[in-house]
């Protein structure tokens, strides 16, 4: 004789009929979800007013060139008070050349999205204690333009892979940093390229460098 195989709505049926939930009286019930409900305010309580939490700051590729991107943005660095930031601009899983072309061919309000971001994050540039680039030359020309006070700065990397760029990438005033990565060849000095003293190094990471600017760089560090 078949055997008919449980269904599956039978099965998860039969689950709350012999559970201990249906035999639980409903004001315990009711007192279980009143004890998530109130953790789940401690621990939001706990998050916004934790300035620790909202010290790195992440500003993927498409939020550049979003409407109202700045707002979020400028949320989540009040979050962090007074306390030093850490700014990560990935873009590691879109291709280099898409994230060049609303620079060249982007309208005019797509643009205004993008410097009203960057001068939102240029407002707590007197903060910033580390940046992680991976995005277009472009933007992180508009960035070095904008950024005012980088005395806490420490930490640089600049991930973006294309090879060559005719610009400049010079911050405003000299840096004088701890560590420099940096994924692209680098033909000149530090400070030719990005306004960056060797002075103070005590990590440099480079893709290509030729002899001759490893010798500048060393001789720069007094060594």
């Amino acid at each position: 004789m078949a055997h008919d195989t449980p269904s599956k709505e039978n099965t998860i049926f039969s689950y709350y009929r012999n559970s201990v939930l249906r035999r639980m009286p409903p004001e315990v019930m009711t007192n279980i979800f009143q004890a998530f409900i109130d953790l789940d305010r401690q621990a939001a309580n706990i998050v916004m007013t934790s300035p620790s939490l909202w010290t790195n700051i992440f500003v993927f590729n498409r939020m550049i060139f979003a409407k109202g991107a700045h707002l979020v943005v400028k949320e989540w660095i009040q979050g962090s008070k007074t306390l030093p930031i850490n700014l990560f601009i990935p873009g590691d899983w879109y291709d280099n050349r898409e994230t060049d072309y609303p620079f060249r061919n982007g309208s005019r309000e797509v643009l205004s999205n993008m410097v009203q971001l960057v001068t939102v994050l240029a407002e707590s540039s007197h903060r910033w204690r580390a940046i992680s680039f991976n995005i277009s030359f472009h933007f992180i020309r508009r960035f070095c333009d904008m950024a005012q006070d980088l005395s806490q700065l420490r930490s640089v990397k600049y991930g973006y892979k294309r090879r060559e760029w005719a610009g400049s990438l010079q911050w405003k005033k000299p840096l004088s940093l701890e560590t420099v990565k940096i994924r692209f060849k680098l033909t000149n000095n530090l400070l030719e390229t990005l306004n960056v003293r060797s002075d103070s190094l005590t990590r440099l990471s480079v893709k290509e460098m030729s002899v001759e600017r490893c010798i500048e760089t060393l001789r720069g560090r007094g060594m």
